[in-house]
């Protein structure tokens, strides 16, 4: 394993001279597996989930060491929204890493997904209560160990939790403090020729010690990760892998991303699935959309909500509007980084040609557009005018465009 792929990070205090900082590699006595995966137990928020899957909520430490019937998962993670996120941490230094990560990994959702909710709950209380310190008080439900302010109530996050599991839906990272080349190669097998229902990807943590402070710095990184398609059956020989495709079905009321342009994630999936509670067409009539505008250069950003961004050639970033999950459709983004004449003209062109009012904002200075009877615009009620809609983000790409060039 390179060990230069990070520089000497280094501390500058005012009016003092610079201090670097040591890069600590798992392994080397107090600092071991057990070191890292307390580590991100106590601080979740250092894990790059926002990177790997934008859409999910805060993540909540649920426990260590589940057990399952293929052996014990490190740690264990729910949102409030009930996702479910798996971490093993590994020594990347450990040859016999390259061949089980991967298989280890693939038991443990193996495993998971055979779970109902009764048995997925227990485990984790079972775990929960062996790692509960004297004092603390022990979890008699899985809800209690994420309730919070932005949690659904019992009886949804059940159902929510339930679905995850039946469907085979979760996030698995694997955790070390370093890649060797041969993890990638073989991690490469599921990156080129095969989906999950299930989001995999290798985090890197390059830890460095802070001196006279006994604290450390944590540098997290995503080496890489999967999008998730269909199921696949990955068959593992020594170092190497193969994948089995199974036949692709459209059972979730829109295209399987194998043959769409998007790729599919947790994110864009619970997306998804808000549309289908919404309406069971709208599904397909949005990821048609989608596909349309590919060749335009716009790509779609599953996050909370599904955002239109398309970058222009002098690299300026624009959001062409953004549907929530509740349906709700807004266009006023598209003011700020481009001349206010082109973000205006889009706006209008998009209101004359799905027959809406244009509305300003509270400040009166922003454009966006609106139903007739409310100010707010429902994606149903747009649902069957999307090639309007992207006709509208055509005109308004080519204005950009124009205007580029001029100004360039």
């Amino acid at each position: 394993m390179a060990r230069s792929q990070y520089s000497q990070p280094f501390v500058v205090p005012d009016g003092a001279p610079a201090v670097g900082l040591d890069r600590i590699y798992l392994g080397n006595g107090l600092y071991d597996e057990a070191w890292l995966q307390n580590q991100i137990h106590l601080h979740p928020e250092c894990l790059p989930i926002d990177q790997i899957e934008p859409g999910l909520d805060r993540i909540v430490p649920v426990c260590l060491e589940m057990e399952l019937p293929s052996g014990f998962v490190d740690n264990v993670f729910l949102t409030p929204s009930g996702d479910i996120v798996l971490a093993e941490v590994k020594l990347w230094r450990n040859p016999e890493m390259r061949r089980k990560v991967v298989a280890q990994a693939l038991d443990y959702v193996s495993c998971l997904f055979e779970m109902d909710y009764v048995a997925f709950e227990a485990a984790i209380l079972k775990a929960h209560s062996r790692g509960a310190e004297g004092g603390s008080s022990v979890a008699t439900s899985l809800d209690q160990l994420v309730d919070g302010a932005d949690s659904l109530d019992e009886a949804a996050f059940v159902d929510a939790v339930s679905n995850n599991l039946s469907s085979g839906r979760a996030l698995i990272l694997v955790v070390g403090d370093g890649v060797h080349s041969q993890t990638e190669r073989l991690f490469s097998v599921f990156e080129n020729h095969a989906g999950m229902h299930f989001t995999f990807a290798l985090v890197e943590m390059a830890i460095f010690e802070l001196p006279h402070m006994h604290s450390h710095l944590i540098l997290p990184r995503t080496l890489a990760q999967t999008t998730m398609m269909t199921r696949a059956v990955v068959e593992l020989s020594g170092d190497h892998g193969t994948v089995k495709r199974p036949v692709l079905r459209g059972e979730d009321g829109y295209k399987p991303a194998a043959v769409s342009a998007s790729p599919r994630s947790i994110s864009s999936d619970q997306f998804f699935d808000a549309m289908k509670e919404l309406d069971v067409g709208l599904p397909a009539k949005i990821q048609d959309f989608l596909d349309s505008l590919t060749p335009l250069g716009v790509v779609p950003d599953f996050r909370r909500s599904l955002i239109l961004r398309w970058t222009s050639p002098q690299g300026i970033s624009c959001n062409l509007g953004y549907i929530q999950r509740s349906g709700l459709v807004q266009t006023v983004d598209v003011h700020g980084k481009i001349p206010q004449r082109i973000s205006e003209q889009y706006i209008s062109d998009l209101a004359i040609r799905i027959h809406r009012p244009v509305h300003k904002n509270p400040g009166g200075e922003l454009t966006y557009v609106g139903d007739h009877q409310q100010k707010t615009l429902h994606v149903l009620s747009v649902a069957d005018e999307m090639d309007r809609w992207r006709e509208a983000i055509e005109r308004f790409i080519t204005n950009v465009k124009e205007y580029e060039t001029q100004d360039g």
